[in-house]
């Protein structure tokens, strides 16, 4: 597997790894995992979830808030683990249609 991430304020393109679907898959199913209920789905986004697509090495997740959950900006949910995970609060959009 190649290595994940990059050093702060640099940008770096490589040539797409096969272990980035699987890894994400992973990734989003220990963060809906922690989440529970909170989570109304996890899902690994943006270049790294195309096949044959070239990518900066870094696995971006979506998270979907289940309708009526409160979440509270700051609220530390995830255990430390193998990934380092950054947690944003989006606070601009309610939902989608």
């Amino acid at each position: 597997m190649a290595q994940l991430g990059l050093p702060y304020g640099t940008v770096t393109v490589v040539d797409h790894d096969p272990s980035w679907l699987p890894t994400g898959a992973a990734y989003a199913a220990e963060v809906a995992t922690v989440l529970g209920g909170l989570s109304g789905g996890v899902e690994h986004i943006g270049s790294t979830s195309v096949p044959g697509l070239a990518a900066k090495p870094v696995i971006d997740l979506a998270v979907r808030q289940t309708p009526g959950a409160c979440v509270h900006p700051g609220e530390d949910r995830l255990p430390a683990g193998p990934a380092q995970l950054k947690c944003v609060a989006n606070t601009s959009r309610r939902s989608l249609p």
